[in-house]
């Protein structure tokens, strides 16, 4: 069994710590449980912006390596490390928990949401951030984003 407790907003740039992004593992009995493995990978899902309707979400974006080892903080918990809105991307974020119980066991997934937002700058209306991912994941600009599409070889990321 999987408990996650954080609500989830964050500010960019904001440190990951204890609490903040943590997965609780228990067995079916609510004990704490360490499993065999356990790693995440953290996805940005840029919207398409149009002048004449609300934005639509696109494909979640890997952002940074695949398969990141959490830290241990205790029996059955762990946490996701990095700066909230990694790349530069203020918005919709999720954290792709993979987990695997014992040696050769199924592997398990869960996927958590959490918002990051950028209360510092505004754009108006149909007008996209520079050097960010928009339109589904190419740039408007050149800029300092790394998120792309399974940059690492991870399985594919649509449809999850």
């Amino acid at each position: 069994m999987i408990v996650k407790s954080s609500p989830g907003v964050f500010k960019v740039g904001q440190v990951y710590q204890r609490g903040d992004l943590p997965i609780y593992i228990t067995d079916t009995s609510g004990n704490p449980l360490d499993p065999y493995s356990v790693k995440y990978t953290l996805l940005y899902q840029p919207q398409q912006h149009y002048s004449d309707r609300p934005a639509v979400p696109c494909h979640p974006l890997v952002a940074g390596p695949c398969n990141r080892t959490p830290v241990k903080a205790d029996l059955g918990e762990y946490y996701a490390t990095g700066c909230a809105g990694e790349c530069g991307q203020p918005g919709q974020w999720f954290a792709k928990w993979v987990l695997q119980e014992y040696f050769q066991g199924p592997l398990l997934e869960e996927t958590f949401g959490f918002e990051v937002f950028d209360t510092a700058q505004y754009f108006p209306p149909g007008v996209g951030m520079a050097g960010r991912p928009s339109g589904c994941g190419a740039p408007q600009s050149p800029g300092p984003w790394c998120c792309r599409p399974n940059p690492c070889g991870c399985k594919n990321t649509r449809g999850w």
